[in-house]
């Protein structure tokens, strides 16, 4: 182990100064802080007798083990623990999973799980996660587990010792990985039984009593799973040295617990070292009834399409350790489980023998007399590793031959990702068909003789897929080579090719492919997490790359690309034609999927003019909760919709004259995007755009380099300076190493008729109110009157929101605001709130792009896959559910002005809801070292070729403007005004005419 290895080189070195202890933890942050961590500590009795002080402090009293056997000993005890871990985390997986295709209510089964024998520490800990879909990134990443039991296979592997079950969960680990999950927390791999959130699980309707036993059939499930995780574990830890009753007394209330160790494990333990009568004591779990229990599962699993990775797998080693004893079926009741799989776990069948198996050997493999001790290693093998075909079609496992005819032949697995198996046939064998109790069909490998009806192929730079006429006996096949082999349709190998009497066959062994990869990446990989007094190294998973490929579905072509470093997935569409029809100008409209069916709608247009070295700017229409399509069809997008036409036509004022421009639909559910939707405030808000910004950045790193800015209206007064902060402060953790991730170049942020700060802005509604350029509204008298009931009654209420928080509190503020002042001002008089010049049935901006939107050609060309929601109820509930509303973001906004971003505020003089009133006041308020001097300055006019939009003042890097003559979407209205303002602001300047 690599703690030995350390104790080498001090060795060699002649540090005998330095003592060194071997001692990985268990427990996670909290519990170091609080120093009550598990440690197993493995050392020479000199160097425990000097750590053991240091030892004491960092772990729980009764948690401290000192492991018997010296350096390299900590880190077995903990390697023979996570075999426990890595199960039962799986197997937490697939009971929820299976639970959720049987129509079962997950939490009703959470709690019969937690309260019976199939009760785990796991169980217990990563079900609450999986009801909250608690996944990103989560409390424990899918990569650690996974890098731990690819350890625990390594090492067996070493060691020469069987690990299946922990092989099965290594294996559907890596599948995960592949989807780009390797940051979510490992309870997400509940996604790979039943992809939507299990909590929208309906309980179907069904005979009463079948829920009951469906969950009793989970329950036995899972405790057949716990059983053969602790015999892998104990029989592994006996392998290794471990001693055992060391291992029970760690795990027995650790995270590698559950029911089955603590009744099974010390009986077990009790066989192993020499304990005889054991074997005969009566056991609760009658083998014969958790074999038919767990048949029953499997197949109900198979029926609901659900796979069943460890079900199969402990099934399988059931049934196998059955026939290894040489035990017809019908004396399974007889045999009781603890002896059972204590010998089972072992599975040397025919050890370290070399020559032909006797009638005594291992007939229950279903092999006759005469066949070669590796031809059962790779029966075996293929036995077990039936349940991966799962990981490779998601289908019930097959036959062994039909394992070698899906992963040798299919085009998702390459033979060079597994490792290969090597089996030698001689010219009479053959296996004798048999009965496999999972599959529940007769297999037979059978040599016919002469006759090829399987070609052994050669990749060539030249021929791809030559055929080799001969092939040298004894001699090995690289992992370029391959079988394609010849299957009938009973799955029966009827044919293999024969070479001076004898041939190599190579079969995937698909339990090697990760340990194998680590090791190759990393020679040095240090296999453990471990605390010493004189070293603290840790050790990392092998490194995962991006993925681009192409798929087709109902005639759309989609461009997919996986991002590694987040586990974000982007899929979309090139240059649909749908818009944008300036010639040579690209764009790509899709889905960037930020968790667990989160799909979030973007649409990309490259800029008109020098788009290689054009910065790159997004877009977001405010809400909360409406569609960035708005401002992309309506305001400032490369086309709109003129003169009531049906078809849009090209916008010579885009924004993207100027910029890349990035349109977003977020939250989820909010007009393209689709699927779940967990965020309930702008704050939450931001993480998700963040990480679509970092996919983007990977998927197309051209644009990686260039400067960036954040545009948006209405409710981003709250998304503008609440994403600007976030990205700022990624960026921080970026620089300084604590976040891993592409700095975003953030140089300009722009809002017009924003909402930014409720005490300002619900004042500003009775200001424009009885003051506005265009008419007004309401009476001196009613002017004072709300006032009053601005001050007594709207302001201490925000005050309560702001200075406690919470979101009671500033739901009741946003009430009590909203229908003391806002609700009855927008009832004074017949005009629309967006347009104080127009009547509330005002149809400007048009609508007629959401009718467009919605016709299925469109949709199809551009690569949508939900129905168009301009402005959906559920997203805003969500919001004001927090008091998100009533909730000020000046200050974040003060941060961004003062960390040198240029910012612009301006806001349409025509718009009511958010008008240029609260704007004005809020950028007075804003905090920066500029602030006197724009306070201090007066507005002047602005001018568009010596044509006045508006007024403005400026200080330092902010700028104020007031629209003239435009409403609360300002580029519909002022088109030139705004592409200028645009402009400026992203070319780092403050405003000013021209």
């Amino acid at each position: 182990s690599y703690a030995q290895s350390v104790a080498n080189q001090l060795q060699i070195l002649k540090r005998e100064d330095i003592s060194l202890i071997d001692a990985p933890v268990s427990g996670g942050a909290g519990r170091a802080r609080a120093g009550t961590l598990s440690i197993m500590a493995g050392a020479s009795p000199s160097a425990i007798e000097k750590g053991k002080w240091l030892l004491s402090e960092m772990s729980d009293p009764k948690k401290l083990f000192i492991v018997e056997g010296g350096i390299g000993q900590g880190s077995n005890m903990k390697m023979v623990h996570q075999v426990l871990a890595g199960i039962h985390i799986l197997a937490t997986s697939e009971a929820m999973g299976l639970a959720a295709r049987f129509g079962l209510d997950p939490r009703r089964v959470r709690e019969a799980v937690v309260g019976s024998e199939a009760w785990s520490w796991m169980f217990e800990n990563r079900t609450p996660r999986i009801l909250s879909e608690d996944y990103f990134p989560g409390e424990s990443a899918l990569t650690i587990i996974l890098k731990d039991v690819g350890i625990v296979t390594s090492m067996a592997r070493l060691k020469g010792f069987p690990t299946p079950m922990c092989g099965i969960a290594e294996q559907v680990y890596t599948a995960a990985l592949a989807r780009g999950w390797g940051p979510n927390d490992d309870a997400g791999m509940v996604r790979m039984y039943y992809l939507e959130p299990v909590t929208k699980v309906v309980e179907a309707k069904s005979e009463e009593g079948e829920a009951e036993r469906r969950t009793r059939l989970i329950v036995r499930m899972l405790v057949a799973i716990h059983v053969c995780a602790a015999a892998e574990s104990i029989a592994f830890a006996k392998h290794v040295g471990i001693p055992l009753e060391q291992l029970y007394e760690l795990a027995v209330d650790a995270a590698g617990g559950s029911v089955m160790f603590r009744e099974c494990g010390r009986d077990m333990i009790r066989g192993l070292t020499g304990d005889a009568e054991v074997w005969s004591k009566t056991a609760r779990n009658n083998l014969g009834q958790l074999i038919k229990d767990l048949s029953q599962a499997v197949d109900e699993a198979f029926e609901a399409k659900c796979p069943s990775f460890l079900a199969s797998g402990a099934l399988n080693l059931l049934t196998l350790d059955c026939q290894i004893m040489q035990e017809e079926p019908r004396k399974w009741p007889e045999r009781q489980i603890i002896p059972s799989l204590s010998n089972m776990a072992i599975l040397k069948c025919n050890d370290e023998r070399d020559g032909a198996v006797g009638e005594d050997g291992c007939a229950g493999v279903g092999l006759e007399p005469g066949a070669p001790s590796i031809v059962i290693e790779v029966a075996r093998v293929l036995l077990l590793a039936a349940p991966l075909l799962n990981v490779i079609s998601e289908v019930r496992p097959l036959s062994p031959s039909a394992l070698v005819r899906l992963c040798i032949g299919s085009p998702t697995l390459e033979a060079r990702d597994c490792a290969i198996a090597k089996l030698v046939l001689h010219k009479k064998w053959r296996m004798r068909p048999r009965q496999n109790p999972t599959i529940k069909r007769k297999m037979e490998w059978r040599r016919t003789g002469p006759g090829v009806a399987a070609t052994v192929a050669k990749e060539s730079p030249q021929h791809p897929h030559a055929p080799i006429r001969s092939l040298t006996p004894g001699s090995p096949m690289t992992t370029l080579q391959y079988l394609n082999i010849a299957l009938d349709k009973n799955g029966i190998l009827s044919d293999i090719h024969e070479s001076h009497g004898r041939i190599e066959v190579w079969l995937v062994n698909a339990f090697d492919s990760f340990a194998r990869i680590t090791r190759s990446a990393c020679s040095s990989f240090v296999t453990w997490l471990g605390l010493s007094l004189a070293t603290l190294v840790g050790a990392a998973p092998a490194a995962t790359k991006d993925k681009r490929y192409l798929v087709e579905r109902d005639g759309t072509n989609y461009t997919v690309f996986e991002h590694a470093a987040t586990g974000a997935k982007l899929e979309f569409v090139t240059n649909s034609g749908i818009c944008e029809t300036t010639p040579g100008v690209n764009q790509y409209s899709g889905y960037l999927s930020v968790g667990t069916n989160m799909n979030m709608w973007f649409w990309f247009f490259e800029a008109r003019n020098n788009p290689s070295t054009a910065p790159l700017a997004t877009w977001f229409n405010g809400g909360p909760g409406c569609s960035s399509m708005i401002g992309l069809f309506q305001e400032n997008g490369p086309c709109q919709f003129y003169n009531g036409a049906s078809t849009p036509s090209n916008n010579t004022h885009s924004f993207n004259n100027y910029a890349n421009m990035l349109y977003v639909d977020q939250p989820i559910g909010v007009g393209f995007s689709y699927g779940t939707d967990s965020v309930t405030s702008t704050v939450t808000a931001a993480p998700y755009v963040w990480k679509l910004i970092q996919a983007f950045y990977a998927q197309f790193p051209q644009y990686e380099s260039r400067e960036f800015g954040i545009f948006t209206e209405s409710y981003g007064g709250h998304y503008g300076p609440e994403f600007a902060y976030y990205f700022e402060d990624q960026n921080n953790g970026i620089a300084n190493g604590t976040i891993k991730g592409d700095k975003i170049d953030l140089i300009a942020l722009g809002i017009n008729n924003g909402w930014y700060d409720p005490v300002l802005q619900y004042k500003a509604y009775i200001t424009y109110s009885y003051n506005n350029s265009y008419k007004a509204l309401i009476s001196q008298s009613q002017y004072n009157s709300y006032l009053s009931t601005y001050t007594s009654k709207c302001v201490p209420a925000l005050n309560s929101c702001a200075s406690s928080g919470s979101n009671s509190a500033c739901e009741s503020a946003e009430n009590t605001c909203y229908n003391g002042i806002e609700g009855p001002l927008s009832e004074v008089g017949n005009f629309d709130v967006y347009d104080v010049r127009e009547p509330s049935n005002d149809p400007y901006p048009p609508e007629t792009y959401a009718t467009y939107l919605a016709n299925p050609s469109v949709t199809s060309a551009i690569g949508a896959k939900a129905t168009y929601a301009e402005c959906p109820d559920a997203p805003y509930e969500k919001f004001s559910s927090t008091g998100d509303d009533s909730r000020s973001f000046l200050t974040q906004l003060s941060d961004v002005v003062q960390s040198g971003i240029q910012v612009v505020i301006w806001a349409g003089d025509a718009d009511w809801i958010c008008n240029w009133y609260g704007g004005e006041a809020v950028a007075n308020a804003i905090s920066y070292s500029g602030a006197s001097a724009f306070d201090a300055a007066a507005l002047k006019p602005y001018t568009v070729n010596g044509v006045q939009g508006g007024t403005f003042k400026t200080g330092g890097n902010l700028s104020f403007l007031r629209v003239f003559g435009a409403g609360h979407e300002v580029p519909y209205y002022q088109p030139a005004v705004a592409l200028q303002v645009f402009e400026q602001t992203m070319q780092k300047k403050v405003l000013s005419s021209t």
